[in-house]
């Protein structure tokens, strides 16, 4: 968060994109508001009165949200905001409407392939959260590197505190053939190649004890689902 940092040291108010909150909580959405609730005490987050989605959302971020936090620098946590607006950080976490925009619908593709490449270049800084990210940035959207800051996504330190008897209790609750497992947790979305990974547990399958079993949760799609076990 080192532009972030930065904005601190110059006296600029920071002010957050909100906007990410009208929509359900995955994982880009989940990283945001983590990040913001452990900055409450530095920050303003900026989002609509009321949940507003689709072009509705686009036009209050194209168009109110910049009047909002004109005094100050903006952070955009979700690869999304005002595209005339250069005193902004972005966080990108990958370019998936630039590299496959077969996952998504056509207008939303073409309006975020659009908007990522504006914002990559009138933006102050960005910020990836992985290398690989930061390399795609630089390739596809002719990015300089020293305009790109990578930092990597953190784990709530609470997924560290194991309760034995949390663990008996959720193996009950779900149903869990076995204690012993391997977990996949995200939305159950095309793009999350899931497809992949039950086929690498398909292959693995000779290596791995009988008692051991592969849980995969989120929100689930069929799209995801409706070819295994074809082949």
């Amino acid at each position: 968060m080192g532009a972030l940092r930065g904005a601190w040291r110059k006296q600029l108010k920071i002010y957050v994109n909100g906007r990410f909150r009208a929509h359900k909580i995955t994982g880009v959405q989940r990283v945001a508001q983590e990040i913001i609730s452990r900055l409450a005490q530095d920050i303003d987050v900026c989002e609509p009165r009321r949940k507003l989605r689709g072009w509705q959302g686009h036009l209050w971020e194209q168009t109110i949200l910049p009047t909002q936090c004109r005094s100050g620098i903006l952070w955009s946590p979700c690869a999304s905001g005002p595209l005339l607006m250069p005193r902004q950080i972005v966080t990108f976490h990958d370019l998936f409407p630039i590299d496959s925009p077969h996952w998504y619908s056509k207008t939303y593709a073409v309006w975020y392939r659009t908007a990522m490449r504006r914002l990559a270049h009138t933006a102050t800084h960005l910020i990836a959260v992985s290398q690989f990210t930061k390399e795609r940035i630089c390739s596809a959207l002719q990015i300089d590197e020293s305009k790109i800051t990578v930092i990597p996504n953190g784990v709530d330190g609470r997924f560290f505190q194991v309760n034995a008897e949390w663990v008996k209790s959720a193996q009950h609750l779900l149903k869990l053939p076995s204690e012993n497992y391997f977990l996949c947790v995200g939305s159950l979305e095309p793009r999350k190649n899931l497809p992949r990974l039950f086929s690498a547990w398909q292959s693995a399958l000779s290596y791995i004890p009988e008692d051991h079993w592969l849980i995969v949760t989120g929100k689930g799609d069929n799209k995801v689902f409706m070819d295994i076990g074809k082949g």
